[in-house]
């Protein structure tokens, strides 16, 4: 039968276990209750891999085109049942060794790339690079998955280990470990490489896809313990500083009304912001400081002024309007409700081909920056429509 090229060459050390370690006695404890918890997690999801495994071998025996295609699958369903009791062991003392030699990995990792001779090299067989492709690939995607909690957990490994937090392919619980211990204890079976990558992909079905719950779970002990309790990583986010009235920009000023027009409502002349708001109403101005992702909301209470800001600003922009507006002449009641009626179909559909042939903007809404809604659409058109008929336009 033929078996992929030979196992990739092993620099760590003999098979050593937590109880021969040299450890303190926080430090063994600690590492004892990691492993407790990650082979419980990997014992169902080992569990899992290997029947969903031996599933796909059945199926694709069922649908081989050939009996010689048929024959090797079976001949791989047989195998995995045989050796699948194995495969567990070798695994778990895989782990263990990883996290038994936690302190000792950055001697073995100091080897420089100058240091490397001619004698180390070595030619790969394909299988080994679609193997190490494919494992790469899984590993990959799980830690893009569990990002802030594996850097999290590197941080608290990095207390366990006495030095700087580990890396994520260094990590005695990364995710390239992991897939490096499934490649390393798989060589019990002696599969096709074809039936090899498919165990690998069954392993990121059922294990490598619920990672970041293992992750999480062992944060979780080491907060228990004690390790970095406190530790969090958020990105915080500050909104700019007011800027003074010196250095304030000016800004659009409201057009004299006629003289011989009627009185119009007093309006103010600049545009409102949210700083405005507070000088005016005697509340010093100050900067609202909040934490989370980029693009997530600032909160309930720290976005109710701002909206109270927007409408205000939207007030004043209306009352702009209003006092540009041309002044009516004075007419009885009659009339000026027949002014009001004055907008016909094209004026509306000009207004409309005029908003459309403008470039698209965007407004503040609750603290972030949006399409404009049809609510804002209708404000514009109804101010477009004072401007060419002169009258009160009404919604």
């Amino acid at each position: 039968m033929p078996v992929t090229g030979s196992p990739p060459s092993n620099t760590d050390p003999g098979h050593a276990t937590l109880s021969t370690r040299a450890f303190p006695r926080r430090v063994r404890t600690l590492l004892e209750g990691i492993f407790e918890i990650v082979t419980g997690e990997l014992d169902r999801g080992l569990i899992g891999t290997l029947d969903g495994l031996e599933q796909q071998l059945f199926k694709l025996a069922e649908q081989a085109r050939s009996n010689e295609m048929q024959l090797r699958c079976l001949e791989a369903l047989g195998t995995v049942k045989r050796g699948r009791f194995d495969l567990m062991p070798r695994y778990i003392a895989s782990l263990e060794t990883s996290l038994a030699v936690v302190r000792d990995v950055h001697k073995s990792s100091e080897k420089s790339a100058d240091s490397i001779s001619f004698n180390d090299m070595a030619l790969v067989a394909e299988t080994d690079m679609d193997e190490t492709t494919l494992l790469h690939e899984i590993s990959s995607k799980a830690e893009m998955k569990a990002s802030l909690p594996l850097f999290l957990l590197a941080q608290r490994f990095g207390v366990i280990a006495g030095r700087p937090a580990l890396d994520s392919e260094s990590l005695p619980v990364g995710p390239a470990t992991l897939c490096r211990h499934l490649r390393r204890a798989s060589h019990c079976f002696e599969l096709h490489p074809e039936h090899r990558q498919l165990l690998f992909r069954q392993f990121d079905r059922h294990v490598m896809n619920e990672y970041v719950h293992l992750v999480e779970a062992v944060n979780a002990y080491l907060v228990n313990q004690g390790v970095l309790p406190n530790l969090a990583y958020i990105p915080a986010r500050f909104k700019h500083a007011p800027r003074s009235d010196d250095a304030r920009p000016e800004t659009p000023q409201a057009r004299p009304q006629p003289s011989h027009g009627p009185k119009a409502k007093p309006s103010v002349n600049r545009l409102t912001s949210p700083a405005h708001v507070a000088a005016e109403s005697g509340a010093t101005p100050r900067l609202i400081a909040f934490t989370g992702w980029p693009g997530d909301s600032i909160g309930a209470a720290a976005a109710a002024p701002q909206r109270r800001a927007d409408d205000e600003i939207y007030t004043n922009l209306r009352e702009l309007l209003r006092s540009a507006r041309p002044p009516a002449p004075v007419a009885a009641h009659g009339q000026a409700q027949a002014s009001r009626a004055t907008v016909t179909a094209t004026d509306v559909q000009s207004v409309l081909g005029l908003l459309q042939r403008r470039p698209q903007v965007t407004v503040m809404v609750n603290g972030q920056l949006r399409p404009p809604s049809i609510n804002h659409v209708k404000q514009d058109l109804l101010a477009q429509l004072r401007q060419i008929t002169g009258n009160d336009v009404s919604p």
